[in-house]
């Protein structure tokens, strides 16, 4: 019977850049580690891991 996948650390760090009044730029990046990554078929640590770009305008 395979495990489920439980989350050991989830590690995240991003960027905010205000280009002007109106414009704002947010980069994330999360690194996501699994306890029993070894044990499941198919699975790759890295898949899991995150990257997330968010423009946002003020109008």
């Amino acid at each position: 019977m395979k495990q489920p996948l439980r989350w050991k650390n989830t590690i995240g760090f991003g960027i905010l850049w205000q280009a002007t009044k109106s414009v704002r730029i947010q980069a994330y990046y999360d690194i996501v580690d699994f306890e029993n990554t070894a044990n499941v078929a198919g699975v790759d640590a890295k898949e899991a891991n995150v990257f997330s770009l968010r423009l946002q305008y003020r109008f």
